[in-house]
């Protein structure tokens, strides 16, 4: 069947077969239970939307389209859960008033306005300008791939605005206070152990935080380290960041240990003098400096 047919598009991502397609451009959001269930409904659109870009490559564009276009109706849907108006009272030349319904630009700065510690204004206005943009666009270029960080920002920023604000303040607090002990893993080899593989990394960092029922869940990124890099900008294939939900972290001197959430194996990161790692690091270095 002609729908069923790879896009041949794919093949500059480095992208081999469906399976490895799925694992690196396709994925499931993970929404806190009081994300509103129309919400995480809606979001299985833009997931299946992702995965059978496979077959047809601008699909991937309206996951990016729909995913900011959704954002205005998970903001309108805060309003209501706090008693925010969605519309303002306007007068007409006769004197009378009428009711208007508020612009989405407004609709941010009230419901932001209430919720303050959240800090996330900036973040919902830039995404509101990425809205704009892909529903007025004039071209039919296509980003593909590269517009998958507005699907991430899209989750993140949705799961903290239905978040209540005392939790995203302790949360903030909890990331910064691990951000502060990853400094002593700055600057030095480091080796992910995981799958029974072991993975050089450039760096690492906890960039989420969560308190559930089960205790706190965090989102920990590595940076895999990689030497080909101009024949990897060369053809487009590159290297992805490791992106763990883990639970039960434990950091000391040497090492951080934490189960991942999705297999329930346990994971470390230990620091590494090892010469051999050493020397493909600063090669690493080096090779940035030149690309």
């Amino acid at each position: 069947m002609k729908y069923h047919i790879a896009d041949e598009r794919w093949g500059i991502w480095g992208s081999e077969g469906y399976e490895k397609y799925l694992l690196n451009f396709a994925f499931e959001a993970k929404f806190h239970p009081s994300v509103p269930d129309k919400i995480v409904e809606n979001y299985k659109v833009i997931e299946y939307l992702m995965a059978f870009a496979y077959y047809y490559y601008p699909l991937y564009d309206e996951a990016i389209e729909k995913s900011v276009v959704l954002l205005e109706r998970c903001v309108k849907t805060r309003c209501k859960q706090l008693s925010i108006s969605l519309s303002h009272s306007v007068s007409l030349k006769n004197g009378a008033q009428k009711d208007k319904s508020k612009e989405y630009n407004r609709l941010i700065n009230d419901c932001t306005a209430a919720e303050p510690k959240k800090m996330i204004q900036c973040e919902l206005h830039n995404l509101r300008g990425v809205r704009n943009f892909l529903i007025h666009k004039e071209n039919y270029s296509y980003t593909g791939p590269i517009g998958m960080p507005i699907l991430l920002r899209f989750i993140n920023v949705v799961n903290i605005l239905f978040l209540p604000e005392q939790s995203v303040v302790l949360m903030k607090k909890e990331v910064e206070k691990l951000q502060k002990k990853l400094k002593e893993y700055a600057n030095c080899g480091l080796v992910l152990n995981r799958q029974n593989k072991r993975i050089l990394l450039e760096k690492i960092s906890i960039e989420e935080a969560i308190l559930l029922a089960g205790g706190w869940k965090y989102s920990l990124i590595c940076s895999p380290i990689f030497l080909d890099i101009e024949e990897k900008i060369k053809n487009h294939n590159y290297s992805k960041q490791i992106e763990l939900e883990i639970s039960g972290l434990s950091i000391d001197d040497n090492s951080i240990t934490c189960l991942d959430c999705d297999t329930g194996e346990q994971i470390e990161v230990s620091k590494t003098n090892h010469p051999k790692n050493i020397s493909m690091l600063a090669d690493f270095e080096i090779a940035k400096k030149n690309c």
